[in-house]
């Protein structure tokens, strides 16, 4: 296939930074895939890997020879319909009208003629082509196809009704086949639940194996040998190099890529029959050391941009092992003194969250520090019915006067921010809020939304006339403190005071993570809360969180301007202690 590609394939405009002539050269790794592809000898090809190596590249190809070389029906899955019709207009199209003799072999399209369509693409030599959807399994079920295309089969539909999975749907497609052939390709997701992993565990396990240019030494690239000048508080990411795990050589972008041209792909399974390949960002001719460890660094303490990191740089699959194990106990052992009213010296904000109850408000007060640290200042109850005056007029009192002291400013601190859920007496949310907003206080009406992917703060489109409303998702915000609640040591941290009760941690971890399938069969994750235990603590952590997610402010400058106060000087003792 790589011959083909080299004198026939072109690169569309507007789909690629490098269009024209496709040359194998630039992305050599590729060869190999691409050639055993199509060599008759497999049947089978599992393709894991990360983001900006060719991957789209790589499936064009594979159907751009299939329809050119050896005319086959062919089926390409993607996880749903609006983004196979996507991938057929965006880059499948443009592609066959790029490359000549692709373009001269598709059927003419004409009105009232369903032969070409978004979804089906016919051509003259009698190869086709359906884009279809895993979460319309009829589309799937349909079709007797020779070459399956089943692309980012990690994100598909975990269930095709009563057919079974939709893997399973699509390998009885080309049982009438001898000469079959059916190609997984995926970023993998979630550990305990990625296909592409497991499809890769059963494979040869091919790595790319770069030769030390100064040592000799072989070995697949891998993060651990990706090193930076700096420490956790100030690192340089455009000081990467790779490190031979060998010998002192340090490879810079231009070395890396250069080496790519003699690597060579080695099997970690040899006995497996069918061929596996794992790819990540290390390997791209794309991607500079520089962008990796920038995104490294800005992921750490963040569950969910760690996850992207490990999914889409490292091409792994995440196994979230921060959250796991969180227990009553080990947060009561992990708590220290701090001083009531006052803030650690590594704080330089505070937010407040505030939940409405149906007797009550609950408010927490959280100082912020670098890296996302966090002390749990206050938790408590301010008792009355909502649909009165006094308990708001209670909470104003505290967002006006409740101040902290720290330790290197002469200047109390007050509550800078505060976020107030407004699912419970939404208008005197509402009304309270703008009523602060009016007297100079950042006093904002929230509303929590479910959702894997949704930012922790964003203005809600939705008119209000008295205030704005904003919105706060709350699965991603709950997974990075969960993440952050087993972190014992520096980024991420969350200190809680002595001052906390064992029904504080309770109500922390009250909730967990479940795995359901929704109406289109996809999986998906869910905060689940057993009926009858509250956890408030838990939400409040979020409202504060949002909260300080409202504020732009520099942390590490505020802290650096800031200076010990001036030490008042006692001219009586002074006198004293002079006079004997």
């Amino acid at each position: 296939m790589s011959q083909w590609a080299d004198e026939e394939r072109y690169v569309a405009k507007g789909t690629s930074s490098e269009p024209g002539k496709w040359k194998t050269s630039r992305v050599e790794y590729m060869r190999e895939i691409m050639d055993i592809s199509t060599s008759g000898t497999i049947s089978e090809l599992i393709l894991m890997g990360g983001s900006q190596w060719g991957k789209t590249e790589f499936i064009l190809n594979l159907m751009a020879f299939f329809i050119s070389e050896d005319p086959s029906p062919i089926l390409f899955i993607n996880p749903k319909k609006e983004s196979a019709e996507e991938f057929s207009e965006e880059r499948f199209t443009p592609m066959i009208k790029a490359t000549p003799c692709l373009s001269k072999k598709i059927e003419p399209n004409k009105s009232r003629d369903s032969r070409n369509t978004i979804t089906n693409k016919s051509f003259k030599n009698d190869a086709h082509v359906a884009f279809v959807g895993s979460n319309v399994p009829n589309d799937v079920a349909s079709r007797s196809r020779r070459i399956i295309v089943g692309d980012e089969i990690d994100r598909w539909a975990v269930s095709a009704g009563k057919d079974g999975d939709v893997a399973t749907l699509a390998r009885q497609r080309i049982k009438n086949w001898w000469n079959s052939f059916i190609a997984w390709v995926s970023t993998p997701v979630d550990f305990e639940t990625s296909i592409i992993f497991r499809h890769w565990l059963g494979s040869d396990q091919r790595h790319r194996y770069y030769t030390c240019p100064d040592c000799g030494h072989a070995h697949h690239l891998e993060w651990e040998n990706v090193k930076w000048e700096g420490d956790d508080k100030h690192s340089s990411p455009e000081t990467a190099y790779y490190q031979c795990p060998e010998c002192p050589s340090k490879w810079n972008d231009v070395t890396r890529w250069k080496l790519d041209k003699t690597g060579e792909w080695k099997k970690h399974n040899p006995d497996s029959k069918i061929a596996g390949f794992h790819i990540s960002q290390l390997y791209s001719p794309w991607v500079k050391l520089s962008t990796m460890v920038f995104e490294y660094l800005d992921s750490r303490g963040k569950p969910l941009m760690e996850k992207a990191f490990q999914n889409t740089v490292l091409g792994l699959p995440f196994e979230d092992k921060k959250g796991a194990g969180v227990e009553v106990e080990m947060l009561l052992n992990r708590r220290e003194e701090i001083p009531k009213f006052t803030m650690p010296e590594r704080s330089g904000l505070i937010t407040m969250g505030v939940d409405v109850q149906g007797d009550r408000l609950e408010v927490k007060m959280v100082a912020w520090g670098l890296n996302d640290e966090s002390w749990i200042l206050d938790k408590y109850k301010i008792f009355g019915d909502p649909t009165g005056s006094a308990v708001w007029k209670d909470l104003e009192e505290v967002i006006k006067k409740r101040r902290y002291k720290h330790p290197l400013r002469e200047t109390p601190f007050r509550i800078e921010a505060t976020a107030i859920d407004s699912g419970h007496e939404t208008q005197r949310v509402y009304k309270f809020a703008a009523r602060m907003q009016i007297q100079g206080h950042n006093v904002y009406a929230i509303k929590g939304v479910p959702g894997s992917g949704r930012p922790i703060w964003l203005q809600s489109k939705k008119q209000i006339k008295l205030t704005k409303l904003f919105l706060v998702g709350v699965d991603d915000a709950k997974a990075t403190i969960y993440g952050r609640l087993a972190t014992e040591n520096g980024q991420g941290q969350i200190h809680f005071s002595t001052r906390l009760e064992k029904d504080y941690f309770e109500e922390l971890i009250a909730e967990k993570i479940i795995l359901e399938t929704d109406k289109n069969g996809f999986e998906v994750k869910r905060w689940y809360l057993p009926s009858g235990v509250r956890n408030e603590a838990f939400d409040l952590m979020v409202y504060a969180m949002a909260a300080k997610e409202s504020r732009d402010i520099d942390i590490e400058s505020r802290l650096r301007n800031m200076t010990k106060p001036k030490e008042k000087i006692d001219f009586g003792k002074l006198g004293k202690s002079l006079n004997g």
